[in-house]
Formats: C-alpha cells, structure tokens, sequence
C-alpha cells in the first residue's frame, strides 16, 4: 500500500477492520466498503470564492456601465458646445422639460442593460441577491451626477476620456483598493474612512455593494 496516497487515512482502518472480521466470521471472502466525502468549506474558504465572483462581476460591471456613461455624456456636451440646446431654449422649450425628458431617456437605455446584468447574476446562481436593488437604483444616483460634470468640459472627446475612465477606475480600482485596505490591521482605519469619502461617486457605491453582498 502506498501510505503516501491522500486516501491512506481512509484505506488503512478499512483493511485492518476487514482482516479482523475475516478472522472472526472465518470468511476469507468477507468485505465492506467505505466511502470518503470531502470536508465542508471553511468559512475563510467561502470568502475567498465570493470575493472572486465580485471581482469579475465588478470587472465587467466597469467596463459595462462606464462605456453607457461615456455616450451619456457625449450628447449632453455636444448639444451644449453647438448651441443646439440654446435654440431649443429660444424655441420655447423649459429646461426642466429639457432635463427630464433626457432623465427618462437615459433611464430607459441603462435599464437595458442593468435588466441583462440581473438576468445573468440569476442564470449563473452568482448569489448577488442583495445588490441587485443597487443595480435598480444606480441610474437614480449616477444620471445626476453625470448630467452635473457634463458642465466642466467644453470639448466632447475629453468629456468621453474623463468619463470613461473616472468611472472605470472607480469601479474597479478604487473599489478594490477600499475593499482590500479595511482587511487590513494597520490600514483599517484609513479604508473606513477612505470609503466613506468615495461614497460621494455613484459608481463606488455600486461597487462596494457588490463586494459587501
């Protein structure tokens, strides 16, 4: 017998047993099986794999929602910096009616894809339940913060490149950074407070939704 096998531990009572009761039932032909099963995961172990699923879902969440925000904004600067929104306002149009009928655009393109997101987090069983609502929500928060910063730029191409990367490093990297910071002794304190600051962006309460499901 190879007593270096993973299954020693198992093999070894199991033939010792059954010499016995060959012995003492006097049938050679005397036998009985056992069956291994693993040990059930340790905790630590079911965090690690959790934490993975919300890197890659947070992962393709970035790219996702960052690349919808870009052709949000886009828009919004052009129709700005080529004054066709000016001649709407000289047309009689109210900027409240302006504002809302994007809001109701925009919120209809995104749910599109936030209703694929959810669609797939139940069809691969990830076990995102609980962020589900940040994903239903998230439109509420980041289509005013973005229709907000579409007023710092007065280029579309860099209103794009800001927009797109703002939110992708938001999502995936400083996410990340937070999360892992307040899993650590000597950086706990600094990732608490650190999170509480970037709770200001949209798009990292998404994120941080995600890991914390």
């Amino acid at each position: 017998m190879n007593i270096t096998s993973q299954d020693v531990a198992a093999l070894v009572p199991q033939f010792m047993y059954e010499s016995i009761l060959k012995t003492a039932f006097d049938d050679p032909e005397f036998e009985f099986k056992v069956k291994i099963r693993a040990f059930p995961l340790t905790y630590q172990i079911q965090s690690y794999v959790k934490t993975s699923k919300a890197g890659t879902v947070i992962f393709f969440t970035a790219i996702s929602y960052s690349v919808i925000l870009t052709n949000i904004v886009s828009y919004l600067v052009n129709e700005r910096i080529s004054n066709l929104k000016h001649v709407q306002q000289i047309s009689g149009m109210q900027l409240s009616a302006y504002w809302i009928g994007n809001f109701i655009f925009d919120f209809c393109k995104m749910n599109v894809t936030i209703a694929t997101s959810i669609i797939i987090f139940y069809s691969f069983h990830t076990g995102l339940s609980s962020s589900l609502i940040s994903y239903a929500l998230f439109p509420f928060a980041v289509l005013p913060f973005t229709y907000c910063m579409s007023f710092v730029f007065t280029v579309d191409s860099a209103a794009q490149t800001f927009t797109m990367f703002f939110n992708f490093l938001t999502i995936l990297v400083f996410s990340t950074m937070t999360f892992a910071f307040r899993f650590m002794r000597k950086l706990e304190l600094f990732g608490d407070k650190l999170n509480w600051i970037m709770r200001i962006f949209p798009a990292y309460t998404l994120a941080d939704a995600i890991f914390f499901d």
